[in-house]
Formats: C-alpha cells, structure tokens, sequence
C-alpha cells in the first residue's frame, strides 16, 4: 500500500467523524439552557429598537424573578428553538472572522423590530452575576458567547416573523410598565 493510499485511509474517517459531528450539532434543536449550560435565571433585561420611518425609537424594561411578569416572559422564552449555524464552532476558533459571517446592513420596514437584545443574569450568590444574552436583528437571532467573546449565529424556523412577534409583545410590555412607573 502506498503512503498516498494510507493518508487517505487516515483522512476520510476523519472527514466523515467531523461531518457527522458538525452535522449533530447544527441540526439538534437548542434551547436557552442547552446554549447557556446551568444558567438559572434570576433577572431579565430587555433592549427593543423599533423602526419608525424616521428616527429610531426604544424601550426598555428588567424584570426580576419576583415581579409578576417575570414567568411568563421565562416561559416565553424557554420555547424558544433554535439551531446551531454551522460556521458557530468556526467563528469560535477564528474569532476574527466573526465580521466576515455577519450579515450587514439591513432594510427596515416602518415599524418594525429592529434589534432585540434579551440578557440574562443569575446571581451567583457571592456578589457576583453571570450573564448571558439572546439577540435578534429584523431576521436573525444569535447569542454572545462570552467564553470566546463572539456573537454566533442561530437559525430558526420562522425566524423573522417569531422575532417580531416576541419584540412587539416585549414593546407593548415595555410601554405598560413605562406607563405604571
């Protein structure tokens, strides 16, 4: 056998292990806790940017676990399905190329959602926080991944039309809480 022929007996379980791996681990749905491991949620900020046709507009709100609406925004979100893109574990490697895999700008339509940043805080008991965030822009969601310090990209079915409804439900949310204070 050549050494050309015992490379390729070599290379292609490789190849094909690293296919199957990447594979499994973009097409398993996801949610908040297996993207954010151990995480117990004790507190949720919430950033919305709406387009207007003019000037941008923006609220914001925290809940903490003791507020009322605090369960059911958890829930909400705890629902949540995503999937790994497959240039996640890429970009976690080669952080530079973060930018590169990004989407640029984008067109809004009046009215719409056009960022979403949901963060996430657990109170490690001893004076210090963790925390963690879910992010959306018009059609895409993603999540930091602090380890690496990058924003990996997500998928999801209906990804666009669950984001704008979560924002929209989030701002009118953000606007009554705004209205009680």
């Amino acid at each position: 056998m050549s050494a050309k022929q015992k490379a390729r007996l070599i290379v292609l379980p490789v190849l094909l292990t690293m296919l199957f791996v990447s594979l499994r681990y973009t097409l398993r749905p996801v949610d908040l806790y297996t993207l954010m491991p151990e995480l117990e949620v004790d507190q949720i900020d919430v950033l919305i940017i709406r387009s207007g046709g003019g000037p941008s507009e923006d609220r914001s709100f925290t809940l903490k676990a003791e507020d009322p609406e605090f369960p059911q925004v958890l829930s909400r979100l705890e629902e949540l399905r995503f999937k790994r893109s497959a240039m996640g574990p890429v970009i976690q490697a080669l952080p530079v190329l973060e930018s590169v895999f990004s989407s640029g700008s984008k067109t809004l339509e009046e009215n719409q959602i056009a960022h979403l940043h949901i963060g996430f805080g657990q109170d490690n008991g001893d004076g210090t926080w963790r925390s963690e965030e879910l992010r959306f822009w018009v059609d895409e969601w993603s999540y930091r991944d602090f380890e690496h310090g990058v924003d990996l990209p997500l998928e999801m079915t209906n990804g666009k039309a669950i984001g704008q409804e979560l924002g929209e439900s989030l701002w009118q949310m953000a606007q009554s809480k705004q209205s009680n204070s």
